[in-house]
């Protein structure tokens, strides 16, 4: 228990000294399993496989899926500094990237057929044509949209933390065909100085998804309003994290998670990450 505590206060100390103060904590992850369990009491799906065993000090990690909350966390801890050692000290611009590209859609109930490597073969093909100095490290989520007029359906997003190119350039390799928009306000990419690495680091690879709920602004404009799933979009969102293995919805360009390091390499290298994890060859 000492060395659990220990453990606890120097991964939050290393956090916060990277800027991210609210990462979230093992009680807040005890709390969200216990959740989840009980989301699924009465359903034929099996929650998490062991999850009595599931803790801080005690994880089933090797088998524990994208949606055991330890597992994740921890996943995610690695990452975010792995990430941020190799990005920190990239000589090119550090860019936020945002894309919401509408063949990622999937309509509600249906979110099981989310296809992560679709996502990632159209960002590799497209980041191929800056060159082979470019880093990216991100994720794919999904978040439930509704509309104006009542129709709901899982949006597919993609968030990057992108190192070596400008803004226009990588604005300009993402740019989505105007016959995938379906309203003309749409904005599918979208590109910004990064201000916090290691927070933005840690929104790219979150694990949470919202509902966006869309209004008109008063100045016309269409926004969307965050607010929690409830119990039965949340269930859906956790089945198909529970489907897959912790760290396939990673997105890396240019670089190669070996182990706990990750490494820079040649682009088509990452790509071919791609095929091995599908085999299952690949564990995170």
């Amino acid at each position: 228990m000492a060395k659990l505590k220990r453990v606890k206060a120097e991964q939050r100390e290393q956090l916060k000294k990277l800027g991210l103060e609210n990462f979230e904590t093992w009680e807040e992850c005890a709390e969200r399993q216990s959740r989840m369990v009980r989301r699924f009491k009465g359903h034929q799906r099996r929650p998490v496989p062991n999850w009595k065993r599931c803790d801080p000090e005690d994880c089933a990690a090797s088998q524990c899926p994208d949606g055991c909350w330890f597992a994740s966390r921890r996943y995610r801890y690695l990452m975010i500094l792995e990430a941020y050692r190799l990005l920190s000290t990239h000589s090119g611009d550090l860019s936020f990237v945002s894309v919401a590209h509408p063949r990622w859609e999937r309509s509600q109930g249906s979110l099981c057929q989310a296809n992560v490597d679709a996502a990632r073969q159209w960002l590799y093909r497209r980041f191929t044509k800056l060159g082979g100095n470019v880093i990216a490290v991100g994720g794919f989520e999904p978040s439930l949209n509704v509309e104006l007029d009542g129709r709901s359906y899982w949006a597919g997003h993609v968030h990057l933390v992108v190192a070596g190119a400008t803004k226009d350039a990588i604005k300009r390799i993402l740019s989505i065909e105007k016959r995938y928009r379906a309203t003309p306000y749409a904005r599918p990419v979208d590109v910004r100085d990064v201000g916090n690495l290691c927070r933005q680091l840690g929104y790219s690879l979150k694990r949470f998804a919202e509902r966006r709920i869309a209004y008109i602004d008063e100045q016309g404009r269409q926004n969307r309003r965050p607010l929690p799933l409830n119990s039965t979009e949340q269930r859906e969102f956790d089945a198909w994290l529970l489907s897959l293995p912790v760290g396939a919805r990673t997105i890396l360009i240019g670089c190669r998670l070996h182990g706990s390091r990750l490494h820079v390499v040649k682009a088509s290298d990452t790509f071919d990450d791609t095929h091995e994890l599908r085999k299952g060859k690949r564990s995170f």
